[in-house]
């Protein structure tokens, strides 16, 4: 992660996810879906889960790809 750089991280108490779950790549939701998404925008994706312990979720996405507004994109796009 760098400065200015989206970081966002949620934890729980609960159960914790099933290591099967955590490693499978099939898919479009769910965590395969996740890590998709993330890796197209290049953010970083990492879940931490044990049984019994809860599951933390950490998100890190550049500053160029959180931060990009409109106003930014139109001014690059010319208008015929």
């Amino acid at each position: 992660m760098r400065p200015g750089d989206l970081r966002m991280v949620v934890r729980d108490d609960g159960c914790g996810i099933d290591p099967g779950v955590l490693a499978s790549s099939e898919g479009d939701c769910g965590v395969p879906g996740m890590r998709k998404r993330a890796d197209r925008i290049g953010a970083r994706l990492r879940i931490r889960s044990q049984a019994g312990t809860g599951t933390e979720v950490e998100l890190s996405v550049p500053e160029a790809v959180a931060f990009h507004t409109q106003a930014a994109s139109s001014r690059r796009e010319t208008v015929p």
